[in-house]
């Protein structure tokens, strides 16, 4: 599904009101109808309802809601009006069809009691707001929030913006949204989608041609789409077939990181692995994993030296993929091999970990590379890599991901709930999988060893990053909602990540997903 910013929902609006000739009145009636079907549907049994609205459209969507509650759905509804004198013609036009029903409405003057309600519905503030909420508005929103009843937000979470960070003094923190049309870029990745809560999506009539056009950059990765890249084993074929990737991890110290990162390799079907490994724990890692080939390599302090990559160079064996990073610490000699790695390799590369924190002292080597990459920082070292506060990052997922993409023209996966994947020509998905028991160590190595593996076998960069990414974190949900468990390790996730893949084939993951339709 594709993801708007408000100025293209409002474009969208535009063209389909003046373009098409659907009426604004109708689709703020479809609108108001929608939301209440929501309420109904996911709060059955809730009967007392205040409704605030605020004095634009999104008030008016408010209205509309109001009147199907109590006419279709025997609610007691009482509305409260944040300004009466400066609402939007079709609010207004609403509002007088409540009046003519005898609708109890009222001009917000003080915070009404609450003890025989049971939901507040959020109808002040819609997409387009700007600058953060003052006044009235302002003190509505922190009533809402401080009130013990749950909280239904038309469209969106008044307040919630894509110009600056959500906060509990100017954003309704919602249980349900229900947004019309299509996810507002803000809605879907954190920190705002901690205050959106359930998101629901609405058709109210928007045509679907306008929905799904590729001007729209943004879009929710979904099973059903991936799935039809899966290639089939073909039953005349070999471990040759599968690709060989060289993965070169870890240094003195850090020997979990090249095991991890080889079992998600290992794990996405490709035929041959390669583990380059400093010869210093050559004796620590080799036969831990029998599938796997270890192969020593010099160092130094530690950790690789130039002189690895020139025995990778002359070493002869046919590799189609490279991942270079997990631990394999920043001593001077290693930094040296990043770089010229970098400079030289020329197969599909995946960039993780410590590999990322050697680039982020000169990112200009980046545009010397002359292999396709896949770079997947943490918000920490995507914050390094910038030159900002991991705080920036975290507000400017998505933003900080496309730039980056677009400058080095490579894959960025900014990792983290929703992960966040960019690439050169301005493409950013949102992935819906994984959970809070993945935050554990080794997961990144995981992803990274699977990335690796896909690319390995003949997906393309942007097919492997978007595969790998989605059956990480639905191998990591399989295991959530099957073990109902505290947390999960990186090994458990990395073996389960084959069974992952034949669900993702037999279509029990297309409708994984954070959001509903209605």
């Amino acid at each position: 599904m594709k993801v708007v910013t408000s100025s293209q929902m409002r474009e969208i609006d535009r063209r389909t009101i003046e373009g098409i000739g659907i009426p604004s009145l109708v689709l703020m009636e479809n609108a108001g109808r929608k939301v209440a079907e929501a309420i109904h549907k996911y709060f059955p049994e809730v009967k007392n309802i205040i409704l605030l609205c605020g004095p634009g459209n999104n008030g008016g969507d408010g209205l509309v809601c109001a009147r199907h509650l109590r006419l279709h759905y025997g609610k007691k509804v009482l509305v409260y009006l944040a300004r009466r004198d400066s609402l939007s013609p079709d609010a207004e036009r609403n509002l007088r069809i409540l009046e003519n029903l005898n609708f109890q409405i009222f001009e917000w003057m003080n915070p009404p009691s609450i003890e025989e309600s049971d939901l507040l519905v959020d109808a002040l503030l819609g997409t387009g707001i700007k600058g953060k909420p003052e006044g009235k508005i302002a003190d509505m929103i922190r009533w809402i929030n401080a009130s013990s009843l749950p909280v239904v937000s038309v469209d969106t979470p008044s307040g919630l913006s894509g110009d600056f960070p959500p906060h509990p003094d100017y954003t309704v923190k919602a249980l349900i949204t229900v947004t019309m049309a299509l996810p507002k870029k803000e809605q879907v990745v954190f920190p705002g989608a901690e205050y959106v809560g359930k998101l629901i999506v609405a058709d109210i009539g928007f045509p679907p041609p306008l929905l799904e056009s590729e001007e729209w950059k943004i879009e929710i990765m979904e099973g059903e789409k991936l799935k039809q890249w899966i290639k089939p084993r073909r039953p005349d074929t070999h471990k040759g077939t599968y690709g060989h990737t060289l993965i070169l991890s870890g240094s003195q110290g850090f020997t979990g990181a090249p095991l991890l990162t080889a079992k998600g390799a290992l794990r996405s079907g490709v035929g041959l692995i390669t583990l380059g490994i400093p010869e210093t724990i050559y004796s620590i890692v080799a036969g831990k994993i029998p599938e796997i080939i270890p192969f020593p390599l010099p160092a130094k302090e530690g950790g690789f030296t130039l002189s690895a990559w020139q025995k990778i160079k002359n070493w002869g064996r046919k590799i189609t993929s490279l991942v270079i990073g997990p631990g394999i610490s920043l001593a001077s000699p290693v930094k040296e091999f990043v770089k010229k790695v970098i400079e030289e390799n020329q197969l599909p590369m995946v960039v993780d970990a410590d590999a990322l924190t050697i680039i982020s002292e000169d990112t200009s080597i980046l545009k010397k590379a002359k292999s396709p990459l896949i770079l997947t920082p943490h918000p920490g070292e995507m914050a390094r890599l910038i030159g900002k506060s991991i705080d920036y990052v975290l507000n400017h997922r998505i933003e900080v991901a496309l730039s980056f993409a677009r400058e080095f023209n490579l894959i960025l996966i900014l990792k983290g709930a929703r992960t966040v994947i960019a690439t050169p020509e301005e493409k950013v998905f949102i992935n819906p999988t994984g959970n809070p028991g993945m935050a554990t160590g080794g997961m990144g190595d995981v992803l990274t060893g699977l990335i690796g593996g896909l690319l390995a076998q003949g997906y393309t960069p942007l097919e492997s990053a978007l595969i790998g990414v989605f059956i990480h974190g639905a191998s990591g949900d399989i295991l959530w909602e099957e073990r109902k468990t505290t947390s999960l390790s990186a090994t458990e996730v990395a073996e389960n990540i084959p069974f992952t893949f034949s669900r993702l084939r037999e279509g029990y993951l297309d409708e994984l997903n954070f959001y509903d339709k209605i």
